[in-house]
């Protein structure tokens, strides 16, 4: 009698194979071990969701805390090691990722067009297609766009919003409790400075110039910075270039015949459900 209790339907290669997906941001963001040391170019591979997943990424309590995402990307996603520090964007696109592999190519949108006499039809829509689209970025311009100066010298490295900022922020939203104004100053403070990955202050009397990536070093700075210096800020981050998933699609309305564009939301709990 074999004394083996390892289950052979559950070993690696009995596992159902997945697909491999270059991130929209092609991994240039992650210096602190976002992704596995074998990671190159940002490519990942996504295998898909069992039955199990499929029940906590519909569980709005889990995703609103990010726990659903962090616990199915641990196992579908073994690339990703640090989830709530991915760009957001490049979750996003995961998420996309993740449905293609689990749910086949297609999933079918519920839609009501606002022309005179509007019913809800359900229109097929491409996965795949979503995934042939994605702009991805252009590592040419990250010093360009993702630096700016501040006007007493200081060169900012910014970074784009990453998914523990997104959950933090929904967080905020879904708070109903009235925040003080020193603690909706620091709550603004925080998100913004989770934007910034370096502050470059420049040396004086031959001194060199001291580079500063210390988090809470950045969130003190921000905390005191004027007024113009935060729209400065603000600026800089508005105007970078649109990049990521687009999951815009055109269809024919069956009521009234005309070409409109859907958006499909990626809260995960619709873009789960539908079918």
């Amino acid at each position: 009698m074999s004394t083996n209790n390892v289950n052979p339907l559950l070993m690696s290669k009995a596992r159902i194979p997945g697909e491999t997906f270059a991130l929209p941001s092609g991994g240039l963001f992650y210096n602190n071990g976002e992704l596995g040391q074998d990671i190159r170019d940002g490519e990942v591979h996504v295998y898909p969701m069992t039955a199990y997943d499929e029940i906590l990424i519909k569980t709005p309590d889990l995703l609103f805390n990010g726990k659903a995402v962090e616990e199915i990307f641990s196992r579908c996603i073994p690339g990703v090691i640090k989830p709530m520090e991915l760009i957001a964007k490049d979750v996003d696109f995961l998420l996309i990722a993740l449905r293609l592999v689990s749910f086949g190519p297609q999933v079918n949108v519920l839609h009501k067009h606002d022309c005179e006499k509007p019913h809800e039809h359900k229109y097929e829509v491409s996965i795949q297609d979503f995934i042939h689209r994605v702009k991805r970025i252009d590592a040419n311009i990250i010093g360009q766009e993702y630096t700016t100066k501040m006007s007493n010298g200081m060169v900012v490295g910014l970074s784009p919003m990453r998914y523990g900022t997104v959950v933090a922020m929904m967080t905020d939203v879904d708070n109903e409790r009235p925040l003080s104004p020193e603690e909706m100053h620091k709550r603004n403070s925080g998100h913004m400075a989770s934007l910034i990955s370096s502050v470059t202050v420049p040396g004086v009397e031959g001194q060199p110039n001291q580079v500063v990536v210390e988090p809470s070093f950045i969130e003190e700075w921000v905390k005191s910075l004027t007024i113009l210096d935060m729209k400065a800020l603000q600026d800089a981050l508005d105007n970078q270039r649109d990049w990521g998933a687009d999951t815009h699609f055109d269809v024919v309305c069956k009521d009234c015949d005309t070409k409109v564009s859907v958006n499909v939301p990626l809260n995960p709990i619709h873009f789960f459900t539908w079918s």
